[in-house]
Formats: C-alpha cells, structure tokens, sequence
C-alpha cells in the first residue's frame, strides 16, 4: 500500500494540481475564417512548445502589428491557454481579435468584447469564439 501511496504524491508534486483552460476559434462554417490579433498568438507561446509550430502553421500574413491566421471549415484553432478557472480581463493577453468570414467582419475591439464573445463548453475549462 505504501508504494502507491508514494507514486501518487511523486506524481502529484511533479505534475502539479494547477487547473488551466484554454480559449479556442471554432469555425463552424463550409467556408474558410480568417482571423487578425493583436498581439500575435505565437507571442504566447514558447517557442520550444509544440503548439508554437501548430500555430505558425495557421499563420498566412502580417498586416502591420495584426498576425493573420487561416482556420479551415469546421476547423478549431487554440488561440490562448492559461492556469486558472477561466479567462478574465486581467489575463487576457488580446486587446484586437478581428474576424473574417466571406464578407462578414466581427470585430472585437476590447478585451471586454473579446471575453463577452468566448464562450465556455459543457462544463469543461475550454472557451470557444465561434463563428
């Protein structure tokens, strides 16, 4: 009994018991979303992780200080991932998320326009702006 109970505290101490979530771009669409931010999302992101080359491979331009990324149809892209319950004003590193699908534009100008967009799924700790 004793092992266990030393793997279990072993695993515990070097994994952590931190709860993170993460925030996502859904396009539920037939057409491809292009999606501008500010700042870039591979800025949030080391560059040593793998998601850092999952999101370069999304990236299709630079305009200016907006980054340029491609989500395909029924497509989803992580876009943040942080430790905590949820998304806040204090955490969320965009103050520029601009949407663009076909001849539709959204565009989210605020860090309160972009938290009032992200929606959370079920009760996981996973926030979707879906278009």
């Amino acid at each position: 009994m004793k092992p266990c109970i030393y793997i279990f505290l072993l695993t515990v101490i070097f994994y952590g018991c931190d709860p993170s979530y993460n925030c996502y771009v859904r396009n539920d669409s037939s057409s491809v979303l292009y999606l501008k931010t500010h700042p870039s999302i591979e800025s949030l992101f080391d560059k040593q992780s793998t998601h850092y080359d999952s999101v370069l491979s999304y990236k299709v331009d630079q305009e200016g200080k907006l980054s340029v990324y491609r989500v395909e149809p029924r497509g989803v892209f992580q876009i943040y991932g942080h430790i905590g319950f949820n998304p806040s004003l204090q955490e969320l590193p965009f103050d520029y998320i601009e949407i663009i699908q076909g001849s539709d534009t959204v565009v989210l100008n605020s860090k309160e326009k972009i938290l009032e967009r992200l929606k959370q799924e079920g009760q996981t700790r996973k926030y979707f702006i879906q278009e």
